[in-house]
């Protein structure tokens, strides 16, 4: 709960009708301009509540384990074009008889970048698995803030989960999207292998 104190002026001084310049004092005569106070008790947001309740948590900075379609889509369209191309051209220039000796290394920058932009998406995809293996554990999202991370000019969003089995702490990780997916107090399933958590 919060409070919150509104302040009503008259227009002119009730006493001698002069104009009120912005005080609670009368400028001429020393009346009072305050037509009335209000104080109000003002339920603050579920978020707030959790983030006041949670200061004195530990804060650990996890990776999220699941591969977003952007990585699967990125990755693979990025790395084909780099492999097929340039294997096409060299099976090209083979088959004609134009491969000289110094392309070979040539085509080769081109096939370790491809390959090369697959290994994101190996990885993520091996994070997932591991996180499969684990047992699963119980978290509460307590809260979500924008990320340093933009997708389509818009800030994906960070989560905040507390996790309570062992001590109590709060996971924070990047939930590769802009929206909020899960509502503030409700519960969700998660397995990590210590540095990555799949929810």
């Amino acid at each position: 709960m919060s409070t919150v104190k509104t302040v009503e002026y008259f227009n002119t001084c009730p006493s001698c009708g002069a104009a009120n310049d912005g005080s609670e004092i009368c400028a001429y005569c020393g009346g009072t301009l305050v037509n009335r106070r209000i104080i109000e008790e003002v339920a603050e947001p579920l978020q707030a509540t959790f983030r006041r309740e949670d200061m004195h948590l530990p804060v650990i900075k996890g990776k999220n384990g699941s591969v977003s379609g952007f990585m699967k889509v990125f990755c693979g369209l990025f790395g084909g074009i780099f492999l097929g191309v340039s294997t096409v051209l060299f099976c090209t220039f083979a088959g004609v008889g134009f491969l000289e000796w110094w392309l070979i290394p040539f085509f080769g920058l081109f096939w370790t970048i491809g390959l090369g932009a697959f290994i994101p998406l190996i990885r993520a995809s091996a994070a997932k698995k591991r996180c499969e293996s684990n047992p699963t554990i119980r978290g509460q999202v307590r809260g979500y803030a924008n990320s340093s991370v933009s997708i389509n000019g818009s800030p994906a969003k960070n989560i905040r989960l507390r996790i309570e089995d062992g001590s109590p702490r709060i996971v924070e990780l990047n939930t590769m999207e802009t929206s909020e997916p899960y509502p503030i107090g409700s519960f969700v399933n998660l397995r990590t292998d210590g540095t990555y958590y799949l929810m």
